[in-house]
């Protein structure tokens, strides 16, 4: 019978982590990769017998892609520290590893935000958790790195759940970082615009306010759209900065 391994890459996720990890009880195996907690998170994942590595984050994707070497395991189910599986998409999983398809798998993620769940400005958000092993790696990109694979790639509408903040000033700190780094791979594909940037983020705020009714998820759905725009336009002035200073530097 195939077998599933559970990756979770973590920093300081004690608290959250034995929600992740039990909603994924049924995995073979555990490999989590901590980059320099000091709440006990690591004590905690041994708790649950995973395998655990310390290592220097450099980004999301590349945690991921080394974590990838040291699954022994069939299949990869990928979880961050603050998700966890719905009853019916653990059921799904362990359905999907039993078949042995080759196929990759986006799962339905659905979030909650200052208190609330936001079923509408992020209703198109399925990220590609569960393929199987040697099938593909993800991108480069600092954030928001995308799986490559060459398998074919299906949906599952069973949900995982996924806690983002529950106030402005625990996400805005995270949300800079992600800016900054964004900006940092779009200055790398020569990217950075203030017309695209000021054009996109307006689209952003239309799509995910109106057309997908995010006025419907209240206070949230706003602060959503609103700081999905900001961050794209943020993004796009950072880059122009970025590449101004990089064809200024004095070259050796």
């Amino acid at each position: 019978m195939a077998t599933v391994c559970l990756v979770v890459t973590t920093k300081n996720a004690a608290t959250t982590l034995p929600r992740c990890l039990s909603s994924a009880s049924f995995c073979d195996e555990i490999v989590v990769v901590d980059s320099g907690s000091d709440d006990g998170t690591v004590d905690v994942a041994r708790g649950f017998g995973a395998k655990v590595f310390v290592r220097h984050y450099k980004n999301a994707a590349d945690q991921k892609n080394w974590a990838l070497q040291h699954v022994r395991s069939d299949w990869v189910l990928v979880l961050d520290s603050d998700e966890w599986l719905s009853d019916e998409a653990a059921q799904a999983v362990q359905r999907i590893v039993a078949a042995n398809r080759p196929c990759a798998y986006r799962i339905r993620r659905v979030s909650r935000f200052l208190g609330r769940v936001v079923r509408h400005a992020w209703r198109h958000d399925y990220p590609l958790r569960l393929f199987p092993r040697g099938s593909g790696r993800w991108d480069s990109r600092r954030v928001h790195a995308d799986f490559l694979t060459g398998l074919p790639v299906r949906r599952l509408e069973t949900p995982l759940y996924h806690d983002v903040a529950e106030t402005l000033s625990e996400y805005l700190p995270r949300w800079l970082r992600h800016i900054e780094m964004a900006a940092e791979d779009l200055a790398e594909r020569g990217g950075g615009s203030l017309l695209k940037g000021v054009l996109s983020a307006g689209w952003r705020l239309l799509r995910q306010y109106v057309l997908q009714c995010g006025w419907l998820d209240g206070k949230a759905g706003l602060y959503v759209a609103l700081l999905s725009a900001g961050s794209v336009l943020l993004r796009h002035m950072l880059a122009r900065d970025i590449r101004a200073a990089d064809s200024s530097a004095p070259s050796d």
